[in-house]
């Protein structure tokens, strides 16, 4: 394929990976209270990673489409959890606080899906790394939060449970990278 082919697809990464930056960065901006920093932070990680997505020979083979589907997903969840954190008032009807806790729920089941057509997709070695991964992120959240919990007797301040997932998906992502190393 020679780069005049490459282009339109690659332009259209760079643009979803700026999308996408762009959502993520709003997101962090409002929950640490930076916007600037979150949308500069992200708006050009984004672009790096669009730049990229089609340029690296990846162990897991996920189609593009799926990719983005993940992708998109996982930025909508990011953008309802921080406008739940930032918009929530404790002064509203509690059906409307409810309604709007509801929402990151919702984008957080639209990731799942995502997540699970993808994994259909996989070859056998390909699946037994996610599977390995996400074995580790349960058991790594499992000794995480026990731990945290039991540290709440001592006085330890109460983590907030919304970023129990953060945690489950960065120990998934650091297990599926280590993973992917030992079957290269």
């Amino acid at each position: 394929m020679n780069r005049n082919e490459r282009e339109p697809g690659r332009r259209r990464n760079v643009l979803i990976g700026i999308g996408l930056g762009l959502a993520v960065g709003v997101g962090f901006g409002l929950a640490v209270g930076q916007l600037v920093l979150g949308i500069g932070m992200w708006l050009a990680l984004g672009a790096a990673i669009g730049a990229r997505w089609d340029q690296r020979v990846n162990l897991m083979q996920f189609p593009p489409a799926a990719v983005r589907k993940m992708a998109i997903a996982i930025a909508v969840f990011v953008v309802a959890l921080s406008v739940t954190v930032g918009v929530l008032d404790p002064e509203w009807s509690r059906m409307a606080q409810v309604g709007l806790v509801l929402l990151p729920g919702l984008a957080a089941v639209w990731v799942a899906m995502a997540i699970g057509s993808a994994m259909r997709q996989l070859d056998e070695l390909q699946r037994r790394i996610q599977l390995e991964a996400i074995s580790f992120s349960f058991a790594g959240t499992l000794v995480v939060t026990l731990v945290y919990g039991l540290l709440n007797w001592v006085g330890v301040p109460a983590l907030n449970w919304g970023l129990v997932p953060l945690l489950m998906l960065l120990l998934w992502l650091v297990a599926k990278l280590w993973k992917m190393g030992r079957y290269r």
